[in-house]
Order: structure tokens, then sequence, then C-alpha cells
């Protein structure tokens, strides 16, 4: 019996040494290399979902710089320079009630869920609000964008905002006061926050 043992053990050290593992070893390297596999794609996936939420952020940014730009240029928009550019929001996460601000008049996209639109207000329109202190009422509209899936605006109330010109100037809401949008992933602890300060005319994302 001792001389089987030491012949099987003999063997095993002999298979080791050539290179060989035990099926123990091997079961215990698969599942580690399963748990790091699993691991990485999770945070692939996070990350991925970060990262559109950052260009989410970018975009809406871009979009109102547009608006801005075209307000400086008294862009026409069917022959006719504009009284106010802007962008506006046409949804935002329905599952938060307190975050929920009324649809502006902006027509969504068909189907968009969350959307926002760069717009260029009629002169009735302007005429009927000077103050642009109600949305826009079925403005122009110059383009839109939707945010993908998972990735929703919050604000305390409704939320638009118009550029003036031909010196720009920028009211959100219909007035000079700062304001904040969030940009947030439903998913996940994660969002931007885009910080608007009229009387400067300064937009900061953080």
């Amino acid at each position: 019996m001792n001389v089987l043992r030491s012949m099987a053990h003999g063997l095993r050290t002999a298979w080791r040494s050539q290179g060989g593992y035990t099926v123990v070893e091997m079961i215990t390297v698969f599942l580690v290399i399963s748990v790091l596999t699993a691991l990485l794609v999770a945070n692939t996936r996070v990350g991925d979902r970060r990262q559109q939420l950052r260009d989410s952020t970018a975009e809406f940014v871009g979009l109102t710089r547009d608006a801005e730009a075209r307000a400086s240029a008294s862009s026409p928009i069917a022959g006719t320079s504009r009284e106010a550019y802007g962008v506006c929001l046409t949804s935002t996460s329905s599952s938060d009630a307190a975050g929920a601000f009324p649809k502006s008049k902006c027509a969504p996209p068909a189907g968009a869920a969350n959307a926002y639109q760069l717009y260029a207000r009629t002169k009735a329109d302007t005429d009927a609000d000077p103050s642009l202190d109600q949305p826009p009422d079925n403005p122009d509209i110059i383009s839109s964008k939707q945010l993908p899936n998972g990735v929703v605006f919050f604000a305390a109330n409704q939320f638009y905002l118009d550029y003036t010109p031909p010196q720009p100037v920028l009211f959100v809401n219909g007035n000079t006061n700062n304001a904040i949008l969030y940009v947030y992933g439903e998913k996940e602890d994660y969002y931007r926050v885009i910080q608007l300060r009229p009387k400067s005319g300064a937009i900061y994302v953080q």
C-alpha cells in the first residue's frame, strides 16, 4: 500500500513539474476568471452609461450655445429674424412627481420620452408674450434631440431658456435668475449639474 501511495505521489509530482494541474486547481482558476470577467463587464456597463450621461450633458450645452449664436447673428428662420431663440425640454422623469415639470408647448418628437429642442419663437409668440415668462407657444423647431434610455432631466419646475438678439441676453423661465438643471441616470446614483447664470451668460457643468 505504501508503495502504491509513493508511486501515486511520484506521478502527481512529475505531472505538476511538467506544467499539469489537478481538477480542483483547474476549477478554482476557472471560478476566479469567471468572477473577474463578470466584474469587468459590470464596470464596463456602468462606464458606458456614465459616458452616455456626460455626452448628453455636453450635447445639451452645445445646443444652448447654438441658440446663443443664432441670437447673436439674428439668424433668420423662414426668411424672418426672430425675437428669441432657445431650448426647451419636452418631458422629464415620470417616476419622480416632485421633479416633473409640465411639458412646454414645444411639440415633442413622436415617441420621445425625454427630449430637448432648439427653437425660434414666432413673432406672434413674442408679440403676445414680450416678457418671455411663458414657454414658447408653437415655435418653429430647428432641431430635436432625444436622451438615451436611462438618462433623464430633472428640474425644480418647468425649464426653458431664451436668448434675445442682437447682443444675446439669456432668460431662463422668463427671468435672469440663476437656474440649475440636473441630468442623471435613473439606474444609478450618478448625475451632472448644469448651472446657468443669465446675468453673466455663463454655463457651468459639474
